[in-house]
Parts: C-alpha cells; structure tokens; sequence
C-alpha cells in the first residue's frame, strides 16, 4: 500500500496517523511487560520452594545417617546393657572418624548422663531431663530430633539427634544420643546453583537458625523476615526443621526488565517510523513477538524443551536467543540437579565398601560425559594415593598405581584440597605415568578432592581421550558430586567399623553368656544337692520332734513340750527357706515348668489360711478371705500357686502385730483395668495383645508396719531386707517375695505392692490371666 503512494506529504500524514496508532500499541506492550515480570516471578518462586525441597532433603539425609548410625549402636549390646567404660570406649574410638558429630553419649530415662564419648565436667552430675528431646522419647518410645542448644558438656551450639535403647523386654533402657555440630553441618550442604545470590538456611521448631549460608550469622538466633526476597520454604524430612530460602525480588524481574530496556524501546522507535516501511515492518515484528511471548508462557507453565523461534538479526531476534540461552541454562541446570540427586542416592545405596566405590565411578562417568574415571585414596600412613576402583582403563593396569602425596597432579590436588583442570596433559613434566596417558588415550585431566570437613581422604579424578576445557560451573557441579562421593564413603568405612566391633562384641557376649549359663547351671545343681542334703535330717528332725509331742518316747513335760515346739517351728522355718531358695534358682535357670490343672481357689485359699491358724491365734490376728461369687475352676499350676499364696499370707502374718487383721481378696477384672499398678510399677507393662479378657486378681491386704514407697520395688530383689540391721525385729532370708514374683510372671501375670507408708499396713496384689477350665477338659478364656 505504501509502494502506490507517490505524494510525498501523503506519505508524511499516513506516516504521523501510523505513529498516532502506535501509541495504544506502546501501551499494550507495556501492560505485556507486567504480565510476564508476574509470570517471572511465580517461575523464580517455584524455583526458590524447588531449592529449599533440595536443601531439605540433603539435611534430612544427613539426619537419617546419623540416626541409622545410633540405630545400630542401640543394638550393640553394651549400649543396651549401659556398661559405662564399654560403651565410653566404643563412642571415643568412633568420635575421631566422625567428625561431623561433637559427642556421642547414653543418658538414662531419669536424665542421668550413664556414658559419653567426651569427658563429663568434673565437680558437678550433669542431668539432662530437661531436655525436649529426652522427654519426647519418653513419651513416645520413638527416635527424636532436638532444636538447637549448646551443649552442657561441649558448650558448643549443636542439635541432639537421639534413639530409645530396648532391653531385651522391649522396655526402655536408656537413651543414645548424637551431638551434631552446627559449624560442620553446614559445611555439608552442598550448593547446586553457583553463581547465584541464594540465602538459604535451616530453623527449628521455635524458629531458632540451626544453619546459615552465611557463617557470620550467629546460631541460635531467630532467622526474621527476609525483606526483598521471594521466600520458599520446607519441612526437613525426618525432622521438626524447616528450610528456608530466600531470592532477591530483581532477579525475578531483571530478565523482563532487560527485554524491555532492549526490545521495548527500539521497538515503539521502529514502529513510530512504521511510516517508512509500512506494515510489512509491523507484522513482521509483531509476529515474533507474539511467538516469543508464546514460548515464555509455556516454559513458565514449566514444560521442558520449549524452543524459541528466532528470525532474522534485529533485536526481536537478539531477545529470543537470550531467552533461549537462559531457558537453556535452565533446562542443564536441572538435568544437571537431578543427575546429581540421583547419582547421590545410587552412590548412597549400599553400605558396602567395595560396592559403593564401584557406584562412584561409574556414576561419575555418566554424569561428566567422560569415558574414563578413577578413584584414588589417600594411605595416610604411607603418605600416598592408592588406586581403588576406576572405569575406562583395565584394572590389572593401574591396580598398584601409587602416588606419592604432593606428586603429580592427582598428588598436587590431595596436597592443596582444590580442583586441578589440565586441557592437554600430553609433555606435561608433572605427569608421573606419561606411558599410560599415551597408551589409554588419557588426554585431559580433571582432579577433585575427596574431602571429610577440610581433611582430603581421595581424589576423584576425570579424563578424556581428546583435549577438553572444563568450565567453572562443571567443576563446581561436579565437585558437589565429589563431595556426597565422600559422605557416602564415609558412612560405608563407618558402617564397616561398626560391623566389625559388633562382631567382636557378640563373640565376647555369646562366650561370656555361654560361661554364666554353665555357672547357673551347677549352682542349680549345687542348690538341689544341698537341699537334698538339708531336707533329709530336718524331715527327721521334724518327724521325731513330731513324736516326741505325741508322747511316743512318754508324756513331756511343759517344758519340754515348749523346747520341742521351738524345735518343730525353727525345722519348718529352715525347710520353708530350703525350698525357697532352691524354687527361685529353679525358676532363674528355666528349669521349673508349669503343671497347669483345674483348681478351685476358694478351697486352695482356704487351705493356706488354715497353715497359718495357729500362728495368727498366738497373735490374736484376725485372718480371713473375701471371694467373690461364683469364681470358676482355673487351669494353674496348684503347688506354685499355694507357694504364690503361702509366702504373701506368711509376709502378711509376720510384719502384722498382735490384734491386726490379714484379708485374701480374689476376684475376676478386665483387662481394661489391667493398666492399673501400684506404687511399685507406676509405668505398667501393657498386656499381650494374646491376653485373655479377663484376668484373676488375688489381694493379700494386712494392717501391719508398712513399706516406705522407695522399697516398693526393692523388696522383690532376692535377698533385699528392708531392715538390714543386726538387730532387726523380724526374720527372713528376702527369698520368699522374689520367688512369688518369678511364679506369677511364669503364669502370664505380675504382682506389685502398695502401701500408704510405715505403720499403715500393706496390700500385694497378684493379677494372671484368667484360664478357665471348661467341663471337657478344653480351657476357655
């Protein structure tokens, strides 16, 4: 249309009404400009929460390390035993290799410190049951993770990752704990995005900053408001954290921002001089706009691969090969994220040494796109690198390479603890093996540290068969590789060290319970070959004293009568003590089986009582038994169950002074109630879940001197007296009790005391599943 005008100031006003038109155009382009920037910036805020997922899961996966690591410790059996100088010796040998951790320690549930891998402070016990993450334990029985804190025995700030140590109960024994150190833990985040202005950090709970970016930062302290920053943000996995991270607003903006200032403005000049070119300049300008902007809207929406069309050279076209570059930039960076999330993950699969340097290889040459790849470890001892695994060369070749320390390139790396690039390594005077260089095609060389904290413990080392020059972010990308290498590394030589001194330990524990089960075995033997040998004269001694009271050697005097009765009632008191003693060692050994038969507890009851008439009717007690209606037939063993009985009455009848009372309770309850203990159990064992309903509750209830509540538990020791002075008031060996309780608990159940305090009497209260013997003989629960 233009070609056919001929007048010039026809041209001249067609040119102003063309440029009259461009100004709603300018407008629109600019209210463009803000949508994309809107755009812009929700992509950098997926990218931002995409970060924090990555930060998180690496802290997440440090935290499972060292809890899979305590994990295994809880079950070394010195740690779940609570041997002090044992486990104090196991935490000191694994403190140096695991330098991530500032002590490793056993507290016990009351918060008593029972070992640690550092040296308490002398003068002072230090308690640590205040501490959240003890409680959390006790509570819950499940491993737990602190916030931040400085610790009462480092003083340095750390976060205390703990785990419950079972005896072998399934009880709660004690609790181990780990002491992570903050300073260290973030060294180990390893950054995948160099280059940009990033913060990052990782709070508690209570918002508390655990680890920063940026080390001036105090620990400790609330993180606060990130002010200008697009903020993303995540739980740690495994953990009550958060990651946080933050990126500057005009990064979000500053790629709009540069189009506009590059494109907006030569444009609106192109379009208000549309009167030289017509509309041919206007559609073929806003046609790759339109495709541009087409192409920033689904790479926004997040779709891969998305290609921009560039046409011609102006600068509609300069405009779309940035947005290539940094879409492309942004794709490699991805790929690049997940090659080294995955290769981390394969790398940090298996514990096993040798398989994990073999996965580091040939991880490595997949992600760097190189065809040969070796890993050298540092012999501390021998001051040199020993090769350990590789792929791209034969390993009968470089399998007794050594280089010594500060030595050729891969010696410089492990001297400095810095990359080491070489494009052409070809007449290069610090190549120790040139002939292998020229005979394997190793042209380029890249090393990489292999660090733990600042100490270099390999080097990872990369070549190609054709000159290569690296780039600055592949070094940093592929260093991040060699730092989770390293920690996988680390892990797999500390899980081995583990499982070598879990062995040793099991050998000692198997041998030494091989030896304690001789021993009880013969002191269960001596113990029959004694009672034995006891109960025979004392049955004669008892069946003569019983002759003489029956005037068979003539009528005795009343004197007489009175010294023979001492002698019936010291022979029975010795021959009860025999059987008790040998019954509990019996039971100790697993030697002692239950003989379950039907058995009607209110006449058994009965009979037990009636044993003790003549001793309660000489001190005027009252003794008597109060069962409940219609108690059934019970399968029990009847002889374990009298003893159970016999030894609760006797306790009952002796520590009862004269005009008291004895009462035997039986009754049936639900297992619902089974969660009610005394005194003496205050956290109760739950029921197996193969319990019946219902269970039998027998009460031995007396108005005698009374237990003081820290003896509750105590008088259920073999041997325990209450009063152990010599001049005590009552008699007893401390057997009959603990026998009473390894009876009942070989029936399923389990007594406890109770009592309100000295001089307000006591009540034993024994509870076993109730087995019902059915008329056919069968049993019913």
């Amino acid at each position: 249309m233009v070609m056919h005008l001929r007048n010039w100031p026809l041209r001249v006003c067609f040119a102003v009404l063309l440029g009259a038109a461009f100004v709603p155009l300018i407008a629109l382009t600019v209210l463009w400009v803000l949508w994309e920037s809107e755009e812009e910036r929700s992509r950098q805020q997926q990218e931002v929460q995409h970060v924090a997922m990555l930060v998180a899961s690496q802290v997440g996966e440090s935290v499972a390390g060292v809890q899979e690591r305590l994990a295994v410790l809880a079950r070394l059996p010195a740690v779940r035993a609570g041997n002090r100088e044992e486990a104090e010796t196991l935490f000191r040998e694994l403190l140096p290799s695991a330098p991530h951790l500032q002590n490793i320690g056993l507290v016990a549930p009351d918060g008593t410190v029972l070992a640690s891998g550092v040296p308490l402070p002398s003068g002072r016990p230090v308690s640590l049951r205040d501490r959240e993450w003890l409680q959390r334990i006790l509570r819950w029985g499940e491993a737990a993770v602190g916030g931040f804190q400085m610790g009462r025995i480092t003083g340095n700030p750390t976060v205390i990752l703990a785990h419950p140590v079972l005896d072998g109960q399934d009880r709660l024994a004690a609790v181990l704990f780990a002491a992570l150190d903050l300073a260290y833990a973030s060294q180990a985040v390893t950054w995948v995005y160099p280059g940009i202005p990033l913060l990052w950090a990782v709070v508690d709970e209570q918002g508390l900053v655990l680890l920063h970016s940026q080390p001036e930062v105090a620990r400790g302290k609330p993180l606060g408001p990130l002010p200008g920053m697009i903020r993303g943000e995540t739980i740690v996995p495994g953990t009550r954290w958060h990651s946080v991270v933050g990126m500057p607003e005009e990064l979000a903006t500053a790629r709009v921002r540069q189009a506009f200032l590059r494109t907006g403005l030569p444009a609106g000049l192109v379009l208000f001089l549309a009167a030289v070119v017509g509309f041919w300049i206007a559609y073929n300008t806003w046609r790759p706009l339109q495709a541009l902007a087409d192409a920033v809207r689904r790479s926004g929406r997040g779709e891969a691969g998305v290609s921009i069309p560039v046409e011609g050279a102006g600068e509609v076209a300069q405009v779309a090969r940035a947005f290539q570059e940094a879409l492309e930039t942004r794709d490699r960076r991805y790929r690049e994220v997940a090659a080294l999330l995955d290769a981390a993950r394969i790398v940090a699969s298996s514990l096993d040494l040798e398989q994990t340097l073999q996965a580091i290889v040939h991880k490595a040459a997949s992600i760097a796109g190189v065809p040969a790849v070796r890993l050298f470890l540092v012999d501390e001892q021998a001051q040199v690198l020993r090769w350990r695994a590789g792929v791209g060369v034969p390993p009968e070749v470089v399998r007794d390479l050594v280089i010594p320390i500060g030595e050729s390139f891969s010696g410089q790396v492990a001297t400095t603890g810095k990359p080491l690039a070489a494009s052409d390594t070809r007449g290069d005077p610090r190549l120790r093996y040139p002939q292998h260089a020229m005979q394997y095609g190793l042209i380029s060389y890249l090393g990489l540290p292999v660090k733990v904290g600042d100490r270099v413990i390999g080097v990872l080392v990369f070549n190609t068969d054709a000159p290569r020059v690296y780039r600055e972010e592949e070094i940093a990308f592929l260093s991040a590789f060699a730092d989770q290498a390293a920690i996988a590394l680390e892990n797999a030589r500390l899980y081995g060290e583990i499982e070598r001194h879990a062995e040793a330990l099991e050998t000692r524990v198997k041998e030494r319970t091989a030896a304690l089960e001789e021993a009880l075995r013969v002191k269960v033997e001596f113990l029959a070959m004694m009672s034995h040998e006891l109960r025979t004269p004392l049955n004669f001694i008892l069946g003569f004293a019983d002759l003489l009271t029956l005037g068979a050697a003539g009528p005795l005097t009343p004197k007489q009568v009175h010294y023979v009765d001492r002698i019936r009632t010291g022979g029975r008191r010795l021959l009860s003590l025999v059987t008790d003693i040998l019954g509990l060692a019996q039971v100790e050994a697993g030697s002692s089986r239950l003989h379950l038969r039907p058995v009607r507890l209110g006449a058994l009851i009965q009979e037990v009582l009636e044993g003790f008439r003549v001793q309660a009717d000489q001190k005027r007690l009252s003794v008597s038994a109060a069962l409940d209606t219609g108690l059934p037939e019970v399968l029990a063993d009847r002889g374990k169950l009298a003893r159970i009985l016999a030894n609760l009455v006797g306790n009952a009848v002796k520590f009862t002074p004269e005009g008291g009372t004895v009462t035997v309770r039986a009754r049936t309850v639900t297992a619902e109630e089974h969660g009610g203990g005394g005194a003496a159990e205050r956290s109760p064992r739950p029921l197996d879940p193969s319990t019946p309903r219902q269970l039998l509750e027998i009460a031995v209830e007396d108005t005698g001197i009374g237990i003081p509540a820290e003896d509750l538990e105590r008088i259920f020791v073999p041997f325990y007296q209450v009063d152990s002075s010599g001049s005590r008031a009552y008699g007893g060996a401390g057997v009959g009790l603990p026998l009473v309780r390894q009876l009942v608990e070989a029936h399923g159940g389990r007594v406890w005391a109770e009592s309100a305090g000295t001089g307000r009497g006591a009540r034993f209260v024994v509870r076993m599943p109730l087995r019902i013997a059915a008329d056919d003989g069968g049993l019913t629960a």
